[in-house]
């Protein structure tokens, strides 16, 4: 095997013992021997072998976490001992552990070593398992005991020991204890780059050492295992033979063989180690770049979907108005229908609401022209048609009468209490208006002579608009409902923290309801308005419909009477024109009624579609200057206090600690690549 004995070789070991340093073997696997074992496998004398250092040899202070010990060639001599928090310590816990350390020790005899290991079971919290502490103190810890031996005779090397792991737990050891250490010593274990120094006892029948079924299950063709059998002086006589057929390979194959120990010199075990070391370290260092470059942008990435800081006021404030100019900015786009300029449109078309309420307008007006009304209105001949055929026509309209449903948006499920679904309608009756203006006149009648009373027409028009109401209110309810969706989807757009987006939606609620109900209310005064006020317009076309409705009947009745003389069409006698308007007074009012109803209902249905798109839509819930679209914006960020900035923007225990963990593993993997660049 090639030495280290290079100042690339060397060099390559020192930046893998910074990478341990910095903390990179709790995010990516670095190559590194680990000398494992179970209990009483022998396992301290390996270790005091390998590193000769006097490991004290107190029950409470036996291994109850990892230890790595690093040598170094320096000119000068020296000894350094640190902790590196375990990857699942909390943010106080691990800030104490970086504060303890021990520098430019000269020497680290047994009693140095020990008072150090008193020290390092304080700091680290772990309890005594001889001095009865309580069981809730752990035993046992995931934190990392390194150790730094430098001087001008030591060679480059760097072991790991882990805690022998152990099957039957004496108290105060629990069987959460034994879970950890197993956890701990697999998780050393199954890194793809470890060299598994597995210690095994020579007087034991290996079937019986679980560490080497774990080492087998983890490295199954033993390519990174080099077995290591200890207390050759305890074989009993006869199973020697044993001990060689394990050694030359008969028993348990492994790569890198086996050894047997019995207290060689420090330079003897070392020499064999730090080849195998640097080979595999050679083999691996391309991959651990590759990795580190590769984890340091996943974390990245993770940061950044986690968007940005909300620790203190301001940070909140500033998260929050960015986000209040995204969603006013897509807003104002969408409300002038410029669509070109964002791809958000074409991924959510449901933004693009000029264009849905222009369409609903639409719809709106021609459901309004179509099916407003009660009776169908009449001139000319179909009044006179529909005289006959009324009774006929109105038995069919029984049989087919088609229902109209206000309304053609689902309402959100927040919406639910909040807007109604409204009931089907009728298409207007065909025929029988006249029939039910002569039923509403007589029935009302006074001593008027040759006119009706003023009030009658009111009386029509609630009745000839009862289905406005359904119309216009089913007509504003799903134009709410696409103003309701589009908060809902831009918020999504703008804000992908879902839990930071339900604050927002929660503050937001009460104000977007209240104008949602104002947009309501419009729509309900503008009926009431309309339906029980007094008639009244002072629009030219009123009496212009009207007279133009009476002169068609005119012109109808009497083109019935005309006759032909010397090819000149269109003559009337005098005495047919007179037979031809011939009416009762009854006739002549109920008639005069219909042309006035129906004059003034095509102004007033045209007056209340547009007055409704263009107040209750538009301006209170589209347009306008005080919509639900401009609620969430930079000025209402601006006016919230502080304590309301938490409420909405605070980020939750979980989030705040995921972005320190996140952010702690970006600052180690960044030192990590300086390190490696």
């Amino acid at each position: 095997m090639a030495k280290p004995s290079s100042l690339a070789g060397k060099a390559m070991l020192e930046k893998i013992d910074k990478l341990f340093q910095c903390n990179i073997g709790s995010y990516i696997d670095l190559p590194q021997i680990v000398v494992v074992g179970d209990q009483s496998s022998g396992k301290s004398s390996v270790l005091e072998s390998l590193t000769d250092l006097p490991f004290p040899k107190d029950s409470g202070l036996c291994t109850r976490f990892a230890t790595q010990i690093t040598f170094r060639r320096n000119a000068t001599e020296g000894i350094s001992i640190e902790i590196i928090p375990g990857k699942d310590a909390n943010g106080d816990h691990a800030r104490k552990l970086r504060a303890w350390s021990k520098k430019g020790l000269p020497t680290l005899d047994q009693a140095t070593f020990a008072t150090v290991m008193h020290e390092v079971h304080e700091v680290m919290g772990l309890a005594s398992t001889t001095d009865g502490e309580s069981a809730s103190s752990s035993i046992f810890t995931n934190d990392v005991l390194s150790i730094h031996v430098s001087g001008p005779t030591q060679d480059h090397l760097s072991v790991i020991d882990v805690p022998g792991i152990f099957k039957n737990p004496q108290p105060p050891v629990t069987e959460s204890d034994m879970r950890l250490v197993e956890n701990m010593v697999m998780g050393y274990m199954k890194n793809p780059r470890s060299v598994l120094l597995t210690v095994i006892p020579a007087n034991v029948d290996i079937a019986t050492q679980s560490i080497l079924q774990s080492a087998k299950s983890v490295d199954p063709d033993g390519q990174r295992t080099l077995g290591v059998l200890t207390k050759p002086d305890l074989v009993d006589k006869g199973a020697e033979f044993s001990v060689i057929a394990l050694i030359e390979g008969h028993k348990q194959s492994l790569k890198l063989g086996w050894s047997i120990l019995k207290n060689p010199g420090q330079a003897q075990a070392n020499d064999r180690l730090q080849n195998i070391l640097f080979t595999h370290i050679r083999r691996e260092f391309p991959k651990v770049k590759s990795e580190i470059n590769k984890r340091l942008a996943e974390k990245q990435a993770e940061i950044s979907n986690l968007g940005p800081s909300r620790t203190t006021a301001s940070e909140q404030r500033a998260c929050m108005i960015a986000i209040g100019t995204k969603f006013q900015n897509i807003a104002s786009a969408a409300v002038s229908a410029n669509y070109s300029g964002d791809n958000v449109f074409n991924d959510h078309p449901e933004l693009k609401i000029a264009t849905w309420v222009r369409n609903h307008n639409d719809a709106f007006s021609k459901n309004f022209e179509a099916r407003g009304h009660k009776f169908q209105f009449r001139t000319g001949h179909e009044e006179t048609e529909a005289k006959d055929n009324h009774d006929e026509e109105h038995g069919k309209e029984k049989k087919q009468a088609k229902l109209l449903k206000p309304r053609s948006i689902d309402t959100p499920l927040d919406l639910e209490d909040f807007l109604q679904g409204y009931e089907p309608l009728q298409e207007p009756k065909r025929s029988g208006i006249s029939e039910w203006i002569t039923e509403i006149y007589t029935n009302s009648r006074g001593f008027e002579l040759g006119t009706f009373n003023a009030s009658l027409l009111s009386t029509l028009m609630q009745s000839q608009t009862e289905n406005w109401e359904a119309l216009s209110l089913g007509y504003i309810s799903d134009i709410i409902a696409l103003t309701h969706t589009f908060v809902d989807t831009l918020l999504k757009v703008v804000c992908p923290d879902e839990q930071l987006r339900s604050s927002i939606k929660i503050v937001l609620m009460d104000n977007l309801l209240a104008r949602y109900k104002m947009a309501l209310g419009q729509v309900e005064f503008i009926l009431k308005v309309e339906r029980f006020g007094d008639p009244l317009t002072v629009n030219k076309y009123f009496n212009s419909t009207m007279e133009t409705i009476r002169q068609e009947r005119i012109k109808k009745e009497l083109t019935d009477k005309s006759f032909n003389v010397r090819r000149r069409a269109g003559l009337v006698g005098l005495d047919q024109i007179i037979q031809a308007r011939s009416m009762t007074n009854t006739e002549h009012v109920v008639q005069e009624l219909h042309d006035i109803l129906s004059s003034y209902y095509k102004v007033a249905s045209k007056r209340v579609v547009d007055i409704i798109c263009m107040q209750a839509a538009s301006f209170h819930l589209v347009s306008g200057p005080d919509t639900p679209l401009t609620l969430f914006s930079p000025t209402w960020v601006g006016e919230l206090t502080d304590e309301q900035l938490e409420e909405i923007a605070g980020e939750d225990p979980t989030t705040k600690s995921r972005r320190e963990q996140l952010q702690k593993e970006c600052e180690d993997l960044e030192k990590g690549k300086k390190i490696l660049f």
